[in-house]
């Protein structure tokens, strides 16, 4: 469907080019005339936007899929009031993807089951409480998707689905997962997002194939040992449960990579976890966790950190040692100092510690030359040190909300700066240098008591720049 869109979009702005060309040719030609070669535009047009969808196999409507239904693949009716799916849709045996969501079917006809190539279902934002038993006998179903319904218990068999790789029950009231899943040798993807789970079901740890398992926004309080016999399992999202506690056996997922912990009563991870080496990126903000396990140091593909929210009063000592890190997030904590020693952060590029109680920089974040995005924003930061000058690779820089009264001129050597924003602080006045500042796009000073005098000097440094006051 990508492809089909890509095209139909490539194929209008040929048209639209070549209206534009029309429009030039028909100068000094009469009304009629002209009227002529607009309708034989606006014909060939429609001609060429049917021909895209018969090649591609895509319609919007079963009425026109089944006037010839021989060749079409893709079938959308989504949002069409239906309370019931036509049973002629068996005629359309070519038919791949079937998109029926954002109705009002509480089932499907049997006939569904005479579409031997159907590959992608969708049903999502109707009004089923059960599975339809006809989606059992769908045996080259790749996806399906049943997300924003009323399910509740889901028992099913689904071992005839022998080729299914991905489920989604999202926004269900889904409180008993216990179907037949464990046949399915291609299943790699589990949506249970935003139900009534209380535990992690042990069906799911029957499915070695798993590689995506997203069971967020549940009550889930523990997470079963038995965790470890998904080694395939590359993203776990546990975000918004009521996990206390993590086993050990987490330590066991070597290809884990992505890691959701977010908005759980966490008070700390275990040791174990740095055993699961390939880790890459790690959630634990709005959690009681204020420090990370030493043994995170062995994870050497570690990228990302969020740690946002989580009562942090001081910077995690071990912190530095985590040498692999890109981005880290450190918003809304109760901060007053970064360490001397944050360069060790080699290969940090983007650090966020918005929303603490910072009075200043540490000069060893100037010598982190790398850096590209730096967010300062609503701290107590009353001045920058002349050594900012150095963070050349700087891209962002984010200072709102905090009480900085001089800018120095240093500030103009940041020859890759792009957005500057120092909104709401005491600033009087801008150094002169800016207009060396050639990748600039956006300066933000609103909320400082700047002179007329100063803005008029620095509308003419900088012309090209959009200057919010």
């Amino acid at each position: 469907m990508i492809k089909f869109v890509l095209s139909m979009s490539f194929c209008l702005l040929l048209m639209n080019s070549y209206l534009l060309s029309q429009e030039s040719s028909n100068k000094g030609k009469t009304p009629l005339e002209r009227k002529a070669n607009m309708d034989k535009f606006r014909q060939q047009k429609m001609q060429r936007l049917q021909s895209l969808r018969k090649e591609k196999g895509g319609l919007s409507s079963l009425d026109n899929a089944l006037a010839n239904p021989t060749g079409v693949k893709n079938l959308i009716l989504r949002g069409d009031s239906l309370t019931n799916l036509n049973p002629r849709i068996r005629e359309l045996i070519d038919l791949e993807r079937l998109d029926v969501s954002n109705n009002s079917l509480t089932d499907l006809p049997q006939e569904l089951a005479s579409l031997e190539k159907l590959k992608e279902l969708k049903i999502n934002d109707n009004k089923f409480s059960s599975i339809p038993d006809v989606i059992y006998k769908l045996k080259n179903l790749e996806t399906l998707e049943i997300a924003g319904n009323f399910l509740t218990n889901i028992n099913g068999d689904f071992s005839k689905l022998t080729k299914l790789k991905k489920l989604v029950l999202s926004e269900n009231q889904i409180s008993s997962f216990s179907p037949v899943l464990d046949k399915i040798e291609n299943l790699r993807d589990i949506y249970l997002t935003k139900n009534k789970l209380t535990a992690l079901p042990d069906v799911i740890f029957s499915v070695k194939t798993l590689s995506n398992l997203f069971i967020d926004n549940n009550s889930i309080s523990s997470i079963n040992s038995k965790i470890s016999n998904l080694s395939e399992l590359n993203n776990l999202n546990l975000e918004a449960n009521e996990i206390k506690s993590l086993p050990k056996e987490i330590g066991k997922l070597e290809k884990l990579k992505f890691l959701n912990l977010k908005s759980n009563p966490l008070d700390s991870l275990n040791e174990e976890l740095g055993e699961a080496t390939s880790i890459m990126q790690i959630d634990v903000s709005e959690t009681r966790v204020s420090k990370l396990p030493n043994s995170f140091s062995k994870l050497t593909q570690l990228r990302t950190i969020n740690m946002n929210k989580t009562e942090m009063k001081q910077f995690p000592s071990n912190l530095t040692d985590f040498k692999s890190v890109i981005e880290l997030n450190l918003d809304d904590n109760h901060l007053t100092t970064l360490p001397a020693n944050i360069d060790k952060l080699t290969n940090l590029r983007n650090l966020s510690v918005k929303n603490n109680q910072l009075s200043e920089l540490p000069e060893g974040l100037t010598k982190i030359e790398g850096i590209k995005q730096l967010d300062l924003s609503g701290n107590k930061i009353t001045s920058l040190n002349a050594s900012i000058g150095k963070l050349t690779k700087l891209q962002t820089l984010n200072l709102n909300q905090n009480e900085i009264s001089n800018i120095p001129k240093e500030i103009t050597s940041l020859s890759d700066l792009r957005n500057l924003s120092l909104s709401d602080n005491k600033i009087t006045s801008l150094p002169s240098g800016f207009e060396s500042l050639k990748q600039m796009r956006v300066i933000m000073l609103k909320g400082n008591p700047i002179s007329d005098a100063s803005k008029e000097a620095l509308k003419k440094q900088v012309p090209r720049v959009r200057l919010i006051f």
